[in-house]
Order: C-alpha cells, then sequence, then structure tokens
C-alpha cells in the first residue's frame, strides 16, 4: 500500500505478534480497537480514521502484486474529482474471484455510507450509478495455511451470537448457512 497511498491506517484488534511494530516501520498510523466480534464495527472504526478523499481497504493477507500497485496509482488520478462513489476491483478469494467494493469515497462514511453484518460485511449506501467496476486490478487474498486451524469457528461463533440476537435477514442466514457448511455442522445449516 505504501507505494499507492498517501496514508496508510492499520487498525489493531488485539494482535499479539510483532503486527503493530511492523506497520508503525512501514509508516501507518497505528489505532487499537477492542475486538467485538464484528468485523463491521473494526472496519467502521478505521475509516473513521482516515483523512483523504479516498480510502482503499486491504487485510492484513491480502497481496497486491507490483502491476496492480502501479494501476491503483495511475487509476488514482482519474478518479479526483469524479461523482464516482465506490470502485469495485476484483478480489481472487481461492478458489473463486468475485468483485468487492475496495474504494470508496472518504466523505460519504458515517454519513451515507457504512459497513455493516459482523462477518463478510459489506459496505451499505452505495449508489450503485456512481461506481466502477475495473477489471484489470485484482487484489489476491494470501492467508497463511494454518489459519482454518487457529481460527476454525471463529466466523460460525460470532455468526451464531449475531443470530441468536435477533439477525434474522437474509444475507446474515445466508452467510450463517454458508459457514455452517463449511465447518461441516450440516445439520446446524438446515
Amino acid at each position: 500500500a505504501k507505494d499507492f497511498c498517501d496514508e496508510m491506517i492499520v487498525v489493531d484488534t488485539g494482535s499479539t505478534d510483532d503486527t503493530v511494530a511492523k506497520a508503525s516501520a512501514m509508516g501507518a498510523t497505528v489505532y487499537h480497537f477492542t475486538w467485538i466480534d464484528d468485523f463491521s464495527a473494526a472496519r467502521n472504526f478505521s475509516f473513521s480514521k482516515c483523512t483523504k478523499d479516498w480510502i482503499i481497504w486491504l487485510d492484513g493477507d491480502d497481496i497486491i502484486t507490483p502491476d496492480n500497485r502501479q494501476r491503483i496509482q495511475t487509476l488514482k488520478s482519474t478518479i479526483l474529482g469524479t461523482q464516482l462513489e465506490a470502485l469495485y476491483l476484483r478480489y481472487h478469494y481461492p478458489p473463486f474471484q468475485q468483485w468487492r467494493e475496495r474504494m470508496v469515497r472518504r466523505d460519504l462514511f458515517g454519513k451515507k455510507l457504512e459497513w455493516r453484518e459482523p462477518v463478510h460485511e459489506s459496505i451499505h449506501g452505495i449508489d450503485e450509478r456512481k461506481t466502477k467496476f475495473f477489471e484489470t486490478i485484482v487484489i489476491q487474498h494470501d492467508p497463511p495455511p494454518e489459519r482454518d486451524v487457529i481460527k476454525k469457528d471463529r466466523n460460525i461463533n460470532i455468526l451464531r451470537k449475531h443470530y441468536q440476537n435477533g439477525a434474522t435477514d437474509g444475507r446474515t442466514t445466508y452467510i450463517y448457512t454458508v459457514e455452517c457448511l463449511h465447518s461441516l455442522y450440516k445439520e446446524e445449516a438446515e
């Protein structure tokens, strides 16, 4: 991100390794957010700390290759001053690819736009008529191999709690079901 961002904000939700030191050494401003089993809450907090015109978000296990970093740098000059609200980039999340809202206008956050859902969160409020899709920019998700073992039930536990607190909208139900199937909780998925 250092190649194409004018500021780097890192929100640490309780890491126990050297994440904070590494982020600071790379020039990021680091904030701490107490983890409350809600990815949207952490993302909304992180976006509230941004000060530049556009925000691009990345997870710690996302990779942007040098050619994609150059494409994002070039893209910056074409979006400034436009009426666009969000840009969708391709997200390679093995074994599939999907479009994700990856760049948004900062001035709309907290007013019109916000992150919602505790797991597999998305930005709500985007006017789809004011978006563009960029086929040539790909962000690669590359989690460490041990992640599935360490965090096997993290998402399902968050969703269980959320679901038990009354969240029964269609998207949450779908995500809960998929996570149950992924974790091999077939009966719970039904």
